[in-house]
């Protein structure tokens, strides 16, 4: 396996188990953005982009305003920076086929008014979707 901090080999769709992998900012901006998923009723797709407010994440975390938008923007350039590499069973040939996708397409810093827009990669929906059903307020406690 490679030893780059930014990859994680998932097999069998065990995204969940990658997850834990993602520094704990990383996790917190999933959580956040599948909280505001809900909040708004936008769900999470492709082209939903998901703000995450500083002031939220500082409530939530017990932290100041400034550190929370500190580790937001951080948090969400290393998140753009990471993927996944997925291995599925090619149907065809029996063997297995190798994609490689960026967790976020798109990450936004909103200087103005503390904030970050994330959008997921669209091949990263379904699974972020899965984890929307396995993360509960357990996790989120956790990663406070």
């Amino acid at each position: 396996m490679n030893n780059n901090k930014n990859e994680l080999v998932v097999k069998s769709n065990r995204l969940i188990e990658a997850s834990y992998r993602l520094t704990l900012a990383e996790q917190r901006i999933i959580l956040l953005s599948i909280i505001e998923a809900r909040r708004t009723e936008t769900g999470l797709t492709s082209e939903s982009i998901l703000e995450i407010g500083a002031a939220d994440y500082a409530e939530m975390f017990g932290i100041t305003v400034d550190q929370a938008y500190e580790q937001l923007k951080e948090a969400g350039q290393t998140l753009f920076l990471r993927y996944v590499v997925l291995y599925d069973k090619n149907q065809k040939t029996g063997r297995e086929d190798k994609t490689t996708v960026r967790w976020v397409s798109a990450v936004k810093c909103m200087d103005g008014n503390a904030t970050i827009c994330i959008q997921f990669a669209q091949q990263m929906v379904p699974y972020i979707s899965r984890l929307e059903k396995e993360f509960t307020l357990y996790k989120l406690d956790v990663t406070a």
